[in-house]
Order: structure tokens, then sequence, then C-alpha cells
């Protein structure tokens, strides 16, 4: 292997480490936006075991306001952990490249 060719593949193995940073902090922020919505979640539904029947249209409104707010935070709770899958099955590869191309640079071969 060149001192080129070791230098691209440095510079590559650099960029990969620095993807697979940013794909795990991403992993955290979305594991802790999920942790808010069931949270959130949670309030809701019991606010929403503790109803009273509705004395006026405006806190049948709000009841049912609640309700949808509850939807809602179930709805992004599932596009969240979507996500979280795609981000840990993306951060698996960009690992496995990652390793790939560091055993190359440390047998002193050139990929591909």
């Amino acid at each position: 292997m060149t001192k080129a060719e070791r230098s691209r593949l440095i510079k590559k193995i650099i960029a990969e480490a620095k993807a697979s940073g940013e794909l795990r902090y991403r992993i955290f922020l979305v594991k802790e936006q999920i942790k808010v919505l069931q949270l959130q979640s949670e309030d809701d539904a019991d606010s929403l075991k503790t109803r009273q029947p509705a004395k006026s249209s405006r806190e049948e409104e709000m009841w049912q306001a609640l309700q949808d707010h509850r939807r809602y935070l179930v709805r992004m709770g599932y596009l969240q952990q979507v996500e979280l899958d795609q981000l840990e099955k993306v951060s698996g590869e960009v690992e496995a490249e990652l390793e790939e191309m560091t055993s190359y640079l440390l047998e002193g071969t050139i990929p591909g």
C-alpha cells in the first residue's frame, strides 16, 4: 500500500468514524424523545381515566382535545420508534464498514 493510498484510506476511516458518532448521537436524541413522548402519553391517559361528566360544551371540547393530543403522542412515538430502528440499522452498517476499513489499514491491503 502506497503512502497516498494509505492516506486516502485514513481519510475514509475518519469520515466513517464521524458519521458513526453523529448516528450514535442522533440515536441518543431519538431515545430521549421517545421517553418524553411516553411520559406525556401516560400523563394524558391518566387524565382521561379520571374524566368527570362534561358540564359544558367547553369541558367536552377540552376532553376531546386531550384525546386528540394523546392520539398524536402515540403516533409520534410510533414514528420515533421507526426512525430509531432505521438509525440503529444504518449505524450497524457504518460500524461494520468502519471495522472493515480499519482492518485493511492494519493489514496494509487495498480494499476492493
